[in-house]
């Protein structure tokens, strides 16, 4: 009788097979597909958002371990700032609506746009 291995069980997605790159993901296809926006991130981009429309601090850093999500959550900013149809319409479902307003209120589309 073969023994069943680990890989028999489970299939990775082909987009979690490795780290986000910001440079190379951010126009992919789609970069997004499979993110699962957890509450503590919501809550930071919230809070930097706020930060960014009330006009008290536009410069932040985000720290966390190897993996924890800062790249692919770069990822969603990106593209519910600049993304592409498509990366946008994905990156606000992701978000959901008050995020979505929040992260649009702090980038003004209003003042000429912004391009990644």
């Amino acid at each position: 009788m073969a023994r069943e291995t680990l890989s028999d069980k489970v299939r990775l997605n082909g987009r979690f097979v490795r780290s986000a790159r910001i440079d190379m993901d951010l126009t992919g296809t789609p970069p997004l597909q499979g993110y699962v926006l957890q509450a503590s991130t919501e809550k930071s981009l919230l809070a930097m958002a706020a930060s960014l429309s009330e006009g008290a601090q536009s410069a932040f850093t985000w720290t966390g371990p190897y993996g924890g999500g800062k790249s692919s959550t770069a990822l969603l900013l990106g593209n519910l700032v600049a993304g592409s149809k498509e990366g946008k319409s994905l990156a606000r479902k992701i978000a959901g609506p008050k995020l979505s307003k929040a992260i649009e209120k702090a980038f003004d589309p209003g003042l000429g746009g912004w391009s990644c």
